[in-house]
Protein backbone atom coordinates (compact mmCIF):
# COMPACT_ATOMS: atom_id res chain seq x y z
CA UNK A 1 0.00 0.00 0.00
CA UNK A 2 3.03 2.28 -0.14
CA UNK A 3 3.17 2.81 3.61
CA UNK A 4 6.54 3.34 5.29
CA UNK A 5 6.20 2.05 8.83
CA UNK A 6 7.87 3.93 11.66
CA UNK A 7 10.31 1.08 12.30
CA UNK A 8 11.92 2.02 8.98
CA UNK A 9 12.48 5.58 10.24
CA UNK A 10 13.96 4.14 13.42
CA UNK A 11 16.40 1.93 11.51
CA UNK A 12 17.40 4.53 8.93
CA UNK A 13 17.98 7.12 11.67
CA UNK A 14 20.56 4.77 13.21
CA UNK A 15 22.06 3.66 9.90
CA UNK A 16 22.46 6.99 8.12
CA UNK A 17 25.37 8.13 10.31
CA UNK A 18 27.43 5.26 8.87
CA UNK A 19 26.74 5.97 5.20
CA UNK A 20 28.13 8.31 2.56
CA UNK A 21 25.20 7.59 0.25
CA UNK A 22 21.85 5.86 0.67
CA UNK A 23 19.89 4.57 -2.30
CA UNK A 24 16.37 3.43 -1.48
CA UNK A 25 14.58 1.00 -3.79
CA UNK A 26 10.88 0.36 -3.15
CA UNK A 27 9.39 -2.81 -4.57
CA UNK A 28 5.81 -1.88 -5.45
CA UNK A 29 4.33 1.50 -4.73
CA UNK A 30 5.10 4.37 -2.39
CA UNK A 31 2.55 6.79 -0.97
CA UNK A 32 3.33 10.51 -0.83
CA UNK A 33 3.49 10.28 2.97
CA UNK A 34 5.83 7.29 2.68
CA UNK A 35 8.05 9.25 0.28
CA UNK A 36 8.25 12.14 2.77
CA UNK A 37 9.43 9.69 5.45
CA UNK A 38 12.17 8.36 3.18
CA UNK A 39 13.24 11.78 1.89
CA UNK A 40 14.50 12.54 5.40
CA UNK A 41 17.29 10.10 4.63
CA UNK A 42 17.84 10.22 0.87
CA UNK A 43 16.71 11.86 -2.34
CA UNK A 44 17.80 8.77 -4.27
CA UNK A 45 14.48 6.92 -4.10
CA UNK A 46 13.46 4.52 -6.85
CA UNK A 47 10.16 2.72 -7.26
CA UNK A 48 10.10 -0.53 -9.20
CA UNK A 49 7.73 -3.37 -9.92
CA UNK A 50 7.48 -5.84 -7.06
CA UNK A 51 9.14 -8.67 -8.97
CA UNK A 52 12.27 -10.60 -8.14
CA UNK A 53 12.26 -9.85 -4.41
CA UNK A 54 15.09 -8.00 -2.68
CA UNK A 55 17.65 -9.60 -4.99
CA UNK A 56 16.37 -7.71 -8.05
CA UNK A 57 16.20 -4.46 -6.07
CA UNK A 58 19.84 -5.01 -5.08
CA UNK A 59 20.79 -5.69 -8.69
CA UNK A 60 19.08 -2.58 -10.03
CA UNK A 61 20.59 -0.41 -7.28
CA UNK A 62 24.09 -1.51 -8.27
CA UNK A 63 23.76 -1.82 -12.04
CA UNK A 64 21.25 0.90 -12.93
CA UNK A 65 20.54 3.39 -10.15
CA UNK A 66 24.17 3.85 -9.03
CA UNK A 67 26.32 2.01 -11.59
CA UNK A 68 29.60 0.16 -11.25
CA UNK A 69 31.66 3.20 -12.15
CA UNK A 70 30.18 5.33 -9.36
CA UNK A 71 30.61 2.48 -6.86
CA UNK A 72 34.39 2.79 -7.31
CA UNK A 73 34.17 5.83 -5.02
CA UNK A 74 33.20 3.69 -2.02
CA UNK A 75 35.12 1.33 0.27
CA UNK A 76 32.14 -0.78 1.27
CA UNK A 77 28.76 -1.67 -0.18
CA UNK A 78 25.84 -2.56 2.08
CA UNK A 79 22.81 -4.38 0.70
CA UNK A 80 19.98 -4.13 3.21
CA UNK A 81 16.24 -4.69 3.09
CA UNK A 82 13.46 -4.00 5.57
CA UNK A 83 12.52 -7.55 6.55
CA UNK A 84 13.79 -7.14 10.10
CA UNK A 85 13.38 -4.76 13.02
CA UNK A 86 16.30 -3.02 14.58
CA UNK A 87 18.73 -2.06 15.72
CA UNK A 88 18.18 -3.72 19.07
CA UNK A 89 21.52 -2.47 20.35
CA UNK A 90 23.63 0.48 19.19
CA UNK A 91 24.44 -0.11 15.54
CA UNK A 92 27.65 1.91 15.87
CA UNK A 93 29.09 -0.98 17.93
CA UNK A 94 28.48 -3.39 15.05
CA UNK A 95 30.14 -1.06 12.54
CA UNK A 96 33.08 -0.40 14.87
CA UNK A 97 33.59 -4.15 15.31
CA UNK A 98 33.35 -4.87 11.59
CA UNK A 99 35.78 -2.03 10.79
CA UNK A 100 38.40 -3.99 12.76
CA UNK A 101 37.78 -7.22 10.83
CA UNK A 102 39.92 -8.17 7.87
CA UNK A 103 37.24 -9.75 5.72
CA UNK A 104 35.93 -9.39 2.18
CA UNK A 105 32.24 -9.63 3.09
CA UNK A 106 30.10 -9.86 6.17
CA UNK A 107 26.53 -9.99 7.39
CA UNK A 108 24.46 -9.68 10.52
CA UNK A 109 23.21 -13.26 10.74
CA UNK A 110 24.09 -16.59 9.24
CA UNK A 111 21.45 -19.18 8.44
CA UNK A 112 22.72 -22.59 9.42
CA UNK A 113 22.99 -25.51 7.02
CA UNK A 114 19.52 -26.95 6.45
CA UNK A 115 17.42 -29.40 4.49
CA UNK A 116 15.66 -27.80 1.52
CA UNK A 117 12.07 -27.82 2.71
CA UNK A 118 10.84 -25.84 -0.31
CA UNK A 119 11.35 -28.64 -2.81
CA UNK A 120 10.93 -32.39 -2.86
CA UNK A 121 14.67 -32.98 -3.27
CA UNK A 122 15.41 -32.92 0.48
CA UNK A 123 18.96 -31.90 -0.35
CA UNK A 124 21.15 -30.34 2.30
CA UNK A 125 21.83 -26.68 1.61
CA UNK A 126 24.91 -24.91 2.96
CA UNK A 127 24.97 -22.19 5.59
CA UNK A 128 24.71 -18.68 4.18
CA UNK A 129 24.73 -15.05 5.24
CA UNK A 130 21.14 -13.91 5.24
CA UNK A 131 20.43 -11.38 2.52
CA UNK A 132 18.58 -8.79 4.59
CA UNK A 133 21.93 -7.23 5.62
CA UNK A 134 25.14 -7.94 3.72
CA UNK A 135 28.33 -5.91 3.59
CA UNK A 136 30.90 -6.21 0.80
CA UNK A 137 34.34 -4.66 0.85
CA UNK A 138 35.75 -3.01 -2.26
CA UNK A 139 37.85 -6.05 -3.19
CA UNK A 140 34.64 -8.02 -3.71
CA UNK A 141 32.21 -5.52 -5.26
CA UNK A 142 34.84 -4.22 -7.69
CA UNK A 143 35.73 -7.74 -8.85
CA UNK A 144 34.73 -8.94 -12.30
CA UNK A 145 33.20 -12.06 -10.76
CA UNK A 146 30.85 -10.08 -8.49
CA UNK A 147 29.85 -7.68 -11.26
CA UNK A 148 29.36 -10.46 -13.82
CA UNK A 149 27.12 -12.31 -11.37
CA UNK A 150 24.91 -9.27 -10.85
CA UNK A 151 24.95 -8.14 -14.48
CA UNK A 152 23.58 -11.55 -15.54
CA UNK A 153 21.30 -12.00 -12.53
CA UNK A 154 17.53 -12.00 -13.08
CA UNK A 155 15.19 -13.34 -10.41
CA UNK A 156 12.14 -11.55 -11.85
CA UNK A 157 10.16 -14.77 -12.34
CA UNK A 158 11.63 -16.78 -9.49
CA UNK A 159 9.68 -18.13 -6.56
CA UNK A 160 10.76 -17.15 -3.06
CA UNK A 161 12.28 -20.61 -2.64
CA UNK A 162 14.38 -20.07 -5.78
CA UNK A 163 15.84 -16.88 -4.34
CA UNK A 164 16.70 -18.70 -1.08
CA UNK A 165 18.13 -21.78 -2.74
CA UNK A 166 19.89 -20.26 -5.74
CA UNK A 167 20.93 -16.79 -4.57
Amino acid sequence: EGIVDTYIDFFLSALIAHLKKLVIVCNGKLSSIGRKHLEQFSNDIFIRENAGFDAMAYKLAMTTYIGWEALKNYDELLLINDTFYGPLYPINKMFAEMDKKKCDFWGVTCHQEYIDYYSSSSQKLPAYIQSYFMGFRKKIFQSDTFQDYWNQFDSTNWLFSDVLNRH
